[in-house]
């Protein structure tokens, strides 16, 4: 098992994403934890992820295909490993993209925390062990597109 400070050097660079959302935390919890529900809203604007499978158990992997939905295109694939599952409060896992010869690149964590605010769901994203300050702002405006695609189900 990987842990979150294995995964972590001296350098880190973070970045902190907060929404709230209109709906449960197990509705919000299962919504990134269900690959039945990940496949209709995981990916920023313009992006999607049919085939995305996960095994969300300690331990247990993902894998997230994003395909360009106007071509078809396959853009990249991000995988990883779940460091902690504990619904509906917390979920916890490595996130890496593969590389061309099909290896993963930087091993980065993402922590995601569920809070309960009078039937509405905060959540916290916390991204960790960027390579560098624009890799960081890749990942803000497509963790940014994610989170309002998950609104979008979350509402439909």
């Amino acid at each position: 098992m990987i842990t979150q400070a294995e995964a972590l050097n001296e350098n880190d660079i973070t970045l902190v994403l907060e929404r709230e959302f209109n709906a449960s935390r197990e509705r919000v919890f299962d919504a990134w934890t269900d690959p039945q529900m990940l496949r209709q809203w995981v990916g920023p604007h313009g992006i999607h992820a049919p085939e995305a499978m996960a095994d969300a158990r300690v331990d247990g992997q993902f894998r997230i295909p994003m395909i360009k939905q106007d071509t078809g295109e396959n853009l990249t694939t991000a995988v990883g490993q779940y460091i902690e599952v504990n619904r509906p409060e917390r979920l916890s896992f490595t996130w890496s993209w593969l590389q061309d010869d099909g290896t993963p690149g930087q091993l980065m964590v993402v922590t995601l925390d569920f809070v309960d605010i009078n039937g509405r769901t905060a959540l916290t994203l916390t991204h960790t062990n960027f390579i560098d300050e624009d890799v960081r702002a890749k990942h803000t405006s497509g963790w940014g597109g994610c989170f309002d695609c998950l609104e979008a189900f979350l509402a439909a």
